[in-house]
């Protein structure tokens, strides 16, 4: 045997190692979607067009590690709607799945909220005066929706113009094409995953605690109050 061929038979191993696992994975999902199927159409259910083929389901699958990459294992053991996500995913109900992902990132948003100056925050993002004197206490972040707590987060400066607009936009996709509402839009694997990166590098991973300096200065005539987050 050759050097290069006493090198390729080991590489070849390796392959055929990593290859089993993933055949093994898709036969497990062919296996229960055929189960699932037909269970269905026994009850006299539709069967056509309610799991998203097998192939995108693989592509999420395959592409969750590396979007996951971003998160420590204290992030990753307190990620209960990611798990969630990645389970509707792995069945075929992107739909859910998306809807899963927004949920994780409207709770870790709002947990980065609690860490700022609430009531600078609250004066912020909520425009009408009148709703706003409902809102005091961080039990009020569910009152304010996902779209002024979005544009609330980037006018304070949690997360940048950038990260606003990327994430806005997967606010808008849960709108209209989760499992929230009735809808026909067919998603992809990668989309999923690609969106699971987004929040977690945009949201997610946003540091904890932060503090709040409040400095005010005082001149002839007004005042002025100048917040700086540290």
């Amino acid at each position: 045997m050759t050097e290069s061929q006493s090198l390729a038979a080991p590489s070849a191993s390796r392959e055929v190692a990593l290859r089993e696992p993933r055949r093994a994975a898709l036969d497990g999902l062919r296996d229960f979607q055929d189960l699932i199927l037909a269970r269905l159409g026994d009850l006299g259910l539709p069967t056509e067009d309610v799991l998203v083929a097998l192939n995108q389901r693989h592509a999420l699958l395959q592409s969750t590690e590396h979007a996951l990459a971003g998160l420590d294992e204290e992030q990753l053991a307190r990620s209960a709607y990611i798990a969630k996500m990645i389970m509707a995913g792995s069945v075929g109900l992107f739909d859910a799945a998306l809807n899963y992902l927004w949920d994780e990132t409207v709770i870790e948003l709002r947990k980065r909220v609690i860490g700022y100056d609430l009531s600078y925050f609250y004066a912020v993002a909520e425009k009408s005066e009148n709703r706003r004197k409902e809102l005091k206490t961080a039990e009020d972040l569910v009152k304010l929706d996902d779209a002024k707590l979005l544009s609330g987060a980037r006018e304070i400066g949690l997360i940048s113009d950038v990260g606003y607009h990327q994430v806005d936009h997967i606010r808008f996709m849960r709108n209209y094409a989760s499992a929230a509402h009735p809808n026909q839009v067919a998603l992809t694997g990668l989309q999923l995953a690609d969106w699971l990166e987004t929040c977690i590098r945009e949201v997610i991973t946003l540091p904890h605690n932060n503090v709040v300096a409040e400095i005010t200065v005082n001149r002839p005539g007004f005042g002025r109050d100048l917040r700086l987050w540290l």
